[in-house]
Parts: structure tokens; sequence; C-alpha cells
């Protein structure tokens, strides 16, 4: 059943944020999405070399590491042990959080860029 209001929830997120967005001035949204973007790139990139480090770290106490380990570290995650587990993910689940308030940013540099107008 709580899917059900997980939907509802996500759907009435979805027309609310909507409805809200069109009485925002587009270049406020030009200029907020470009700040969301920034925001979240300062965020995610150290974040992320955070974690790939910690993850390297960890992971050569083990062995060898895969020759191109980093291109999808995520296929090494079952190797972390299990002390060493919120240590190594607590980044990455900072870099992913930063993601998303990075494409959220070019969701509204987009729109308020469609919004503008035209010339």
């Amino acid at each position: 059943m709580w899917e059900l209001g997980l939907v509802f929830g996500l759907l009435g997120g979805l027309v609310g944020g909507a409805a809200i967005l069109s009485r925002v001035p587009w270049d406020w949204l030009l200029g907020g999405g470009g700040l969301f973007v920034v925001g979240g790139i300062l965020f995610s990139l150290p974040s992320g070399l955070v974690y790939h480090l910690r993850l390297r770290r960890t992971l050569l106490t083990q062995g060898p590491l895969p020759r191109t380990w980093w291109l999808y570290p995520t296929r090494l995650h079952d190797r972390i042990p299990r002390d060493r587990r919120t240590w190594v993910l607590r980044p990455f689940l900072g870099g992913a959080v930063g993601m998303v308030i990075c494409i959220i940013g070019c969701v509204f540099v987009a729109y308020g860029a469609w919004r503008s107008p035209p010339g």
C-alpha cells in the first residue's frame, strides 16, 4: 500500500513543482539553475575523488585491483569489508547527491532558456 502513496506523492510533487516553476521568472531559473549546477559539481567532484581514493586504499589490502577498476567501481562494492563499508560509501553517496543537484540545475537552466523571450 505504501507504493501507491509513493506514486501519488511523486506525481503530486511533479505537478506541484511544475506549477511553481511556471510562476518563476525565466531569468531566475537560468541564474538559480546555474548556481545549482556549479554547486553540484563543486560538491560531487571532491566527494568522488575521496570515494575513489578510499575504495582503492581499502581494496588494495585484499590484493591487486583490476586494470580499469576506476571505470566501473560499483562492481567492486561487494569486496568492501563490512567494517569499512560506511567509510568508503559515504563519499559515494555524497557524490551521487551532488550529481542530482547538478541535474536539477540543468533542468532549471533548460526550462529557463525555453521560456526566455526570443532574440
